[in-house]
């Protein structure tokens, strides 16, 4: 059985134990938006921000007081946006023009987080993540004779199938039930297996949505 799959057991196990112990295990679901690049040094090459998103299922279980054990089984979409100028061919003439390239990797996600709850109903989230490599599409966007051509390409080989780093955040949940985050995501995994020297990281800042049943 592939691990995610065993992830995805895991939670749903915990869905149907969470009758029988509402009062002190909360179940619930979350979406949200990525804004994600990665570290390293990439020259000349211009970089932006990826968009993305994340969905899935989460889990609250009180420990002592005002502290909680919080984890999520997510589907989370990451990546990298470049810009390079360089040379392709229209009506077998050379062109230098730029290139836009982007990066989007996909992600089966496991936070496991400590949550300090307050009185006023924020909160402030602390802990690793564990990332399972679904999938890596390479798109390459060529503006040739006023046409946008878009190619895109599956590249998961050359990434690292395992991630993980640091989460921190905080958030503010609205009478028990629907509440907010924002949290910065810090990769300590070389995402890149091409072997060069520079360290490939994610860093992603994520901004969420989620109910509590």
């Amino acid at each position: 059985m592939k691990t995610w799959h065993k992830i995805a057991l895991a939670f749903t196990l915990a869905l149907s134990l969470h009758a029988s112990a509402k009062d002190s295990f909360l179940i619930g679901l979350k979406a949200g938006a990525n804004f994600s690049t990665l570290s390293g040094d990439f020259g000349n090459i211009q970089t932006s921000i990826k968009t993305g998103i994340h969905i899935g299922i989460m889990a609250d279980m009180p420990l002592y007081k005002s502290l909680t054990f919080s984890t999520e089984l997510l589907y989370s979409t990451k990546g990298i946006g470049q810009t390079e100028m360089g040379y392709y061919y229209v009506n077998n003439n050379p062109v230098f023009e730029s290139i836009d390239e982007s990066i989007t990797m996909n992600y089966f996600e496991v936070p496991l987080l400590l949550k300090i709850k307050t009185k006023s109903g924020f909160h402030f989230d602390a802990g690793p993540y564990i990332s399972f490599l679904n999938s890596v599409d390479y798109y390459l966007s060529l503006d040739t004779s006023n046409t946008l051509n878009i190619v895109k390409t599956t590249v998961t080989e050359e990434f690292a199938s395992i991630d993980y780093g640091l989460i921190g955040g905080l958030g503010y949940q609205i009478e028990g039930e629907i509440g907010f985050n924002l949290r910065y995501e810090y990769g300590l995994v070389d995402v890149n297996k091409n072997g060069v020297s520079n360290l490939y990281a994610n860093r992603t800042v994520a901004l969420s949505l989620n109910y509590f049943f």
